[in-house]
């Protein structure tokens, strides 16, 4: 996972912004960010920026510019 040795025990960010950890099963990654809920989901999407591991609302036909956000889920 990407390109590291890891102990049992071990939890790490990965790319993507995942939280993972190594236990006695494997390795377990899951999200750690959260979802958002477009107030205009036809012309608005949620993109990941990977630099600061949170959710941005943006224009499908301009990602420059910003959409409203109805509700954040955890």
């Amino acid at each position: 996972m990407d390109g590291e040795d890891y102990k049992r025990g071990d939890a790490w960010k990965s790319s993507g912004c995942k939280t993972c950890t190594c236990n006695k099963e494997g390795i377990e990654c899951c999200a750690s960010y959260q979802k958002l809920i477009l107030a205009d989901p036809d012309h608005c999407e949620a993109v990941l920026n990977e630099n600061t591991c949170k959710m941005e609302a943006k224009r499908k036909d301009n990602t420059e510019q910003p959409c409203e956000i109805e509700s954040v889920i955890a």
